[in-house]
């Protein structure tokens, strides 16, 4: 999995960027005549320098990405092999989703039933926290699917969506249900709802359905919906998605030694390029609580 900025924090300020292009030769004087240059690499290497504005949530965000902090209950953000699928099957890696990652696709099987994957979590969802649950969505022959939690009471926490439209259809024992485009059909799905107590194993569910209220139906083991950008998390104060590796650990900046491909200018645009942070980064918080951060990538 690649290492990159999440789409849930913003682009750098324009006001404060700054490109200082490392110089790729090498020059020695001679004390007679001009000195000798010669050029060393072909190889483009940039100094950027940021300025990020964050909310304080952003911030937190930001803080959680750069330190590679734990997040998820669910492992992988973009693969399914945490999750057990019931009369369906999972293939990795069929298409590619948003920011360039690859999304596992869920098929139902033919046989009448419901149709679905889901993954169960230990002692980190305790009773009485906020648990948070998201997936991002494409129709891929299936354009209905429901996510769901269930507490430690059984009870059912629930959005119906239908992914030709985007909309949330039907949700229910929520505390939030939103969605939101990722572009080129592709939703992403969020619910929250409280653990609860009791002796039900918490779990999340992510299911196929063959129309806004039909759970159960004769599957044709073609049909199915493609998935990434999946996990559930404990909510403590600060949201949003940041991708998450096996151990359910941030793929963030890796506290400043990692290469993660980053959103910068460096003549025609914006692109996402290879960055290294040259050192800690910098923040100066203002009303508000706006935080202004700045720092400085090597760019390869």
């Amino acid at each position: 999995m690649a290492r990159r900025w999440p789409d849930t924090l913003p682009l750098a300020s324009e006001p404060g960027f700054g490109l200082s292009p490392v110089d790729p030769g090498l020059r020695t004087d001679m004390e007679v005549g001009p000195a000798r240059a010669r050029r060393l690499t072909f190889a483009r290497n940039d100094l950027i320098d940021l300025v990020h504005i964050f909310s304080d949530t952003e911030m937190g965000l930001f803080r959680a990405w750069w330190e590679d902090a734990a997040w998820s209950l669910t492992g992988d953000s973009d693969s399914l092999a945490g999750f057990t699928p019931t009369a369906a099957t999972i293939t990795s890696d069929t298409v590619v989703g948003p920011d360039e990652a690859l999304a596992d696709r869920l098929v139902d099987t033919a046989v009448t039933s419901t149709h679905f994957a889901q993954a169960t979590f230990g002692s980190e969802a305790t009773a009485g926290a906020t648990i948070l649950c998201r997936a991002t969505l494409k129709a891929a022959g299936r354009s209905w699917a429901r996510l769901s939690f269930t507490n430690r009471a059984g009870t059912v926490s629930q959005a119906t969506v239908d992914l030709t439209t985007g909309v949330i259809t039907n949700s229910a024992n929520t505390l939030t249900a939103t969605i939101e485009s990722r572009a080129n059909g592709w939703w992403r799905v969020t619910i929250s709802a409280a653990v609860s107590t009791g002796v039900t194993t918490p779990l999340m569910r992510l299911q196929l359905m063959s129309d806004g209220t039909t759970t159960s139906y004769l599957g044709d083991a073609v049909s199915g919906v493609d998935i990434l950008e999946q996990q559930a998390r404990i909510v403590t104060g600060v949201d949003g998605f940041l991708r998450t590796d096996a151990a359910g650990k941030v793929q963030g900046a890796a506290g400043g030694i990692g290469w993660a491909f980053m959103p910068v200018a460096v003549g025609g645009g914006f692109k996402y390029l290879e960055g290294r942070f040259k050192a800690m980064f910098k923040a100066g918080g203002g009303n508000g609580l706006v935080w202004t951060v700045t720092s400085q990538l090597e760019v390869r």
